[in-house]
């Protein structure tokens, strides 16, 4: 490695036509990049349930729906009437839209002296007040209407869109979700409130959030790091080199997401900035040495050799230990996590590669204007004050380790017992967002956007035409009514139970013979039933709303009732619950596992990596104890404030870690490399000495780098961003403090610490 940076230095144009082509040719391949969210990539493709989800769907059609929700107080009123009619009649005419329910689809039946009228609800538009009033009557009379379509005062409907899109690509929601919007445009006026929900606004917002993001997160990230170099090494060239490295990775990272599709999703739209973040540290670091080396009086290529020779080799572990921190999400069952850890982990891959190309390549050709004249390196008062804190720390190691290391344990116990895994999709969104706001009105209104489907299977045809098997539905039902936390559920059993009061007037729900069932389904039309039952009737469906949106709080009311329907289940039946959200939410278990796992995988990696740099396991092992001390504060950190463990904060302790080892890296290196005759607590004052502002640096940038991310417009990324920050300073006070202190014990002393790292060094060169 030490001979190829060499190489670099000396072939400088031929270094930079070459890293040129290969971003030339990467042009094409970024530009066909595109932004794709899905709910099916947060659910676990080796999930079995996930197949009888998709034969469920395939029965009764998809949960996956437009929603267009509209509120007024005169909703009731001949003129609103005429309006949402003449609205549903535009919304059937939208491209994409397979099918309309709204009031205007809804059988009415009502039962005469005379005879048993089956007619629409809404046969023609009321034209004066009292048949207005009259016709509110009916609706709210309707059992199955009532917070289904309808709110209980009257001044809220909604319009179900029926989508034909069978594979819901994110740019045909997006497509829907304009075209749905300005249908509704011209009706803005007419109504107190006329507004979209459903798949397609979801998805559209979502994208329309990563491109804000994006607008705003990466000039900010950019600033941040242009910022930080400025005020560390005063050096115009020192501020563009690692932004010319960072936009080199960038390009080359869109051309493989180009390549192998890739989609931006809503957590890899944050790759760029992490490069321009995490790339910026072995800039810094290989700067920091160029430019000690040019105030030495070196001339700028003997700068670089010097640079080359002692930082090539920590360069390369430290990438490594980067690396493997994203790599390891790449083992995540879910899809969204999974294509997340390979477009960053490639980025953080080719990063290094154009860092040690680059770097050396620009620092040999072009000039620059460093100070050349020997002059001692005067601290700031500010750092003779921190070093001489930190020599005081030393002197009592065991009151240091303890005053760190117990907080720390004592936090990630408190964490573990605390900290919650959750998935909650709408809580994705800041809750001043218009989704948030728009399915909180919804609930209020009428039921929660919520759903899930209980399918129950019966192994004869028409099975679900005799009263014992429908009987046995609408038991579940009323059990679902009963516990509280159900706004609707809605079923076959429903309408039937409609024709038959209105039919008797008895108070018994359903007819007590199948040929009562039978007569009853002639009244009811086929399009009105086919969400809830089979043509063949074998398989039945309960659609049950609520507004749970937290898995934490969902999954064990899913559990409890399946457990009611295993102990009632009659012989003969099958019955399973599915859904969408179910199915998303049962990965939070993987979420959990994957962080232990990711947590795991990179402190091995970072154990080997150091074992094998300094040849011995001893400091492979003691070297990582400061690095899994943060993670201790990031679980503490999570349950004091309510963070909960899902899609994006449970990659911050495995991210955390492969960073942070980082610095731990450099300084065991300048350590081990100090004259072997030095006393431990000189060549660790050396040390500290020497490495305290680039590693202090490196940490506040990369630190400030995340906290950027709390301005995005997605929760969980706001909150992975505070998380990540929080570890890399939490590291640095363990780089600072525990490392040194765990250096300064006879442990960690072989008899020669230069040999080692010059061995290993020879190696690699």
């Amino acid at each position: 490695m030490r001979r190829l940076m060499l190489w670099f230095s000396l072939h400088p144009v031929l270094t930079l036509m070459l890293i040129g082509t290969i971003s030339v040719a990467a042009i094409s391949p970024a530009s066909r990049v595109r932004i794709a969210t899905s709910i099916d990539s947060l659910m676990m493709q080796n999930d079995p349930e996930r197949d009888y989800y998709v034969q469920t769907r395939n029965l009764f059609g998809s949960e996956a729906m437009a929603i267009v929700y509209v509120e007024d107080p005169e909703l009731f009123s001949p003129g609103k009437l005429a309006a949402l009619e003449e609205l549903v009649f535009d919304l059937k005419g939208v491209y994409g839209i397979e099918s309309v329910e709204s009031l205007f689809t809804v059988t009415d039946i009502s039962n005469t002296a005379e005879h048993l009228n089956v007619q629409p609800l809404i046969d023609w538009i009321p034209e004066t007040v009292e048949e207005a009033s009259t016709l509110w009557e009916r609706t709210r009379a309707h059992p199955v209407l009532r917070r289904l379509l309808v709110s209980d005062e009257g001044d809220a409907t909604i319009i179900n869109l029926r989508l034909d899109m069978h594979n819901g690509h994110a740019e045909e929601m997006r497509t829907l979700s304009t075209s749905i919007e300005n249908a509704l445009a011209p009706y803005v006026e007419k109504f107190q409130t006329v507004e979209q929900l459903g798949r397609p606004y979801v998805i559209d917002q979502e994208a329309a959030y990563i491109l804000r993001d994006q607008r705003v997160l990466l000039p900010m990230a950019t600033g941040v790091l242009v910022v930080m170099l400025l005020l560390i090494l005063a050096s115009f060239k020192g501020a563009v080199l690692p932004l010319l490295t960072s936009g080199v990775s960038i390009l080359w990272t869109f051309a493989f997401m180009g390549l192998f599709d890739f989609p931006i999703t809503e957590l890899s739209f944050m790759v760029p900035s992490l490069i321009i973040v995490i790339g910026s540290t072995e800039d810094i670091h290989l700067l920091a040495e160029y430019n000690a080396g040019r105030k030495s009086g070196m001339e700028r290529q003997p700068a670089v050799k010097r640079m080359v020779m002692r930082l090539a080799v920590a360069v390369v572990f430290t990438a490594l230990t980067t690396f493997s921190g994203f790599v390891s999400i790449t083992a995540s069952p879910m899809p969204v996590l999974r294509d997340f850890g390979m477009v960053a982990s490639f980025g953080l891959l080719v990063n290094p590669l154009v860092t040690i190309s680059l770097i050396p390549a620009c620092l040999a050709l072009f000039p620059d204007q460093t100070n050349k004249s020997r002059r001692r390196h005067k601290t700031s008062r500010f750092e003779r004050r921190l070093l001489e804190g930190l020599t005081k720390a030393r002197r009592r190691p065991k009151i240091t380790l303890a005053a760190v290391c117990i907080p720390c344990i004592a936090a990630g116990i408190y964490g573990a017992v605390n900290v919650k895994a959750d998935n909650n999709i709408i809580g994705f969104f800041k809750p001043d967002s218009p989704i948030v706001l728009r399915a909180d009105r919804l609930h209020e209104k009428l039921s929660g956007a919520e759903t899930f489907c209980i399918r129950i299977d019966a192994p004869d045809p028409g099975a679900f035409k005799t009263p014992e098997n429908l009987g046995y539905a609408l038991q579940l039902q009323q059990y679902l009514n009963e516990e509280g936390w159900i706004d609707r559920s809605i079923s076959l059993t429903d309408y039937l139970a409609h024709v038959h009061r209105t039919f008797t007037g008895s108070s018994t729900p359903l007819p007590d013979s199948a040929r009562g069932v039978a007569e009853y389904l002639l009244l009811l039309h086929r399009t009105e039933i086919e969400p809830y039952v089979t043509p063949d009737f074998t398989s039945l469906n309960i659609v049950v709303r609520h507004n749970i949106r937290s898995s934490r709080k969902l999954i064990p009311r899913i559990t409890e009732l399946r457990e009611h329907i295993e102990q009632t289940c009659p012989p003969g039946l099958t019955v399973g619950v599915t859904g969408e959200m179910l199915l998303v939410n049962k990965a939070v278990d993987a979420l959990v596992r994957g962080q232990l796992r990711g947590i795991l995988i990179i402190a091995l990696v970072a154990a080997v990596l150091l074992s094998l740099l300094f040849r011995s396991v001893r400091i492979g092992c003691i070297g990582l104890i400061p690095n899994l001390i943060p993670i201790g504060i990031q679980f503490g950190v999570m349950a004091w404030a309510g963070i909960p463990l899902n899609t994006a904060t449970s990659m911050a302790a495995a991210i955390g870690i492969g960073l942070a080892v980082d610095d731990t890296i450099h300084l065991l290196m300048r350590f081990y490399s100090q004259d072997p005759g030095l006393e431990p607590e000189q060549a660790v004052n050396r040390s500290v000495r020497h490495l305290l502002r680039p590693v202090v640096a490196t940490s506040l940038s990369l630190s400030l780098g995340f906290l950027v991310m709390r301005f995005s417009q997605f929760t969980p990324i706001s909150d992975f961003g505070l998380l990540a920050a929080i570890v890399l300073l939490t590291a640095l006070v363990a780089d600072l403090l525990v490392t040194p202190t765990l250096l300064s014990l006879k442990i960690m002393h072989p008899p020669s610490r230069c040999s080692r790292t010059q061995n290993v060094s020879e190696e690699f060169s």
